[in-house]
């Protein structure tokens, strides 16, 4: 099975816990997309946030669900 290098990219931006947004995601194009493809994999999940000073902009922010799942998907690379 091949790995998506940025799906790997993204799973290693969040290892520590961190949260992140599609839209803060430098140098991967439409990072949205390999984070949906994470979500299916049940690795990845996401909550709805809003912006302080916008209410009506929503978000979400995404992170490591299943940690297990994500260390097998970087096969031992971390």
């Amino acid at each position: 099975m091949i790995r998506s290098r940025h799906k790997t990219a993204l799973i290693k931006m969040m290892w520590d816990g961190t949260e992140i947004t599609a839209g803060r995601v430098f140098g991967i194009s439409n990072a949205n997309q390999y984070l949906v493809e994470l979500f299916r994999e049940k690795i990845v999940k996401f909550r709805w946030c809003t912006d302080a000073n916008d209410p009506k902009r929503r978000f979400k922010l995404w992170r490591i669900d299943d940690f297990q799942k994500a260390k097998r998907y970087l096969e031992g690379k971390i």
